[in-house]
């Protein structure tokens, strides 16, 4: 069976960065919204009182704020170097095909096969498409360079096509 679309994809640290910060980024918005809230309050609270001990917790509150605003940006790169360390230093291209009712995913010797109902989003990023599935904490990433087949605009349309459940808020979620 010939494949519609076929990609070869390295993981650089640039994909992932991009991927994961985009995959993590709403949990860690609203997490950094909340840090940023307690401290505002925090810091109106010691300035009224006058209180070194709720300056004290405002100075938490607000690096727990910084701390969450860069999580995205440390969780790439924690993977990113687990996946150096996987592959001892020597990342592995991992070739995907799309058929008409799976795609597939090879990385060296083995093939995954993925049906496209597990599909929970996709989005298309600067330099990659990313597609969210049900049963992963994450997803997997499609490099723009690395079409052999086809563009990522078009797979962007053909998923649109196999999504059985379509949810406009999931696409570029």
């Amino acid at each position: 069976m010939e494949p519609i679309f076929e990609n070869i994809t390295i993981e650089t640290e640039q994909l992932i960065r991009e991927a994961m910060t985009h995959l993590y980024s709403k949990m860690f918005r609203r997490n950094s919204l909340w840090w940023g809230i307690l401290t505002v309050a925090f810091v109106a609270i010691a300035s009224y009182r006058n209180s070194w001990f709720l300056w004290l917790l405002a100075a938490v509150y607000a690096g727990f704020f910084v701390w969450h605003l860069f999580a995205p940006w440390r969780a790439s790169r924690r993977n990113y170097k687990k996946l150096l360390a996987f592959y001892n230093q020597n990342i592995q291209p991992v070739t995907t095909r799309f058929f008409d009712d799976h795609f597939e995913m090879s990385s060296e010797d083995s093939w995954e096969s993925i049906s496209y109902d597990k599909i929970e989003a996709v989005a298309c990023l600067k330099h990659c498409v990313v597609v969210k599935v049900k049963e992963k904490s994450g997803g997997y990433m499609f490099s723009h360079d690395g079409f052999r087949k086809g563009t990522p605009e078009e797979l962007i349309d053909f998923l649109r096509t196999k999504y059985t459940q379509p949810n406009p808020a999931n696409w570029n979620w």
